[in-house]
């Protein structure tokens, strides 16, 4: 997908999905809503992740491994880290805090975006 539609619209598509995913987790917390909720957040989340994954190695000159190998280490850290916090929000504020937790996470995913893109510091290569 990524070489077929570019990472640019690959990503900005995992976006939207994690985006949509929160407005489906606060209009109910029926079965559906979460069924489509994990629908939307494993197809939303390995099209940012793959997709970053790549770009990353593609800006990358020396030390593909390592770089990568590190930034694995990050992701999967971070997302222990979340997991722990999710059942503390959860405990603490419920379902909705949690989604509402997610947003500016998003946001600032979306706006990092759209910087990288007007600065030229990543170039993003559309198909």
């Amino acid at each position: 997908l990524i070489q077929r539609f570019g990472p640019k619209k690959i990503l900005v598509t995992g976006l939207l999905l994690n985006f949509l995913l929160c407005g489906i987790n606060l209009l109910g917390e029926h079965l559906l809503h979460y069924l489509f909720a994990l629908l939307l957040l494993g197809v939303g989340w390995n099209f940012m992740y793959v997709t970053s994954t790549s770009l990353l190695t593609e800006v990358t000159d020396l030390r593909k491994n390592k770089v990568q190998g590190f930034n694995d280490f990050i992701v999967f850290a971070a997302a222990a880290a979340f997991s722990l916090l999710a059942g503390m929000l959860q405990n603490s504020g419920g379902w909705i805090s949690i989604n509402l937790f997610s947003l500016p996470l998003l946001l600032s995913a979306s706006v990092l975006l759209v910087w990288f893109r007007f600065k030229n510091k990543v170039e993003i290569k559309t198909a």
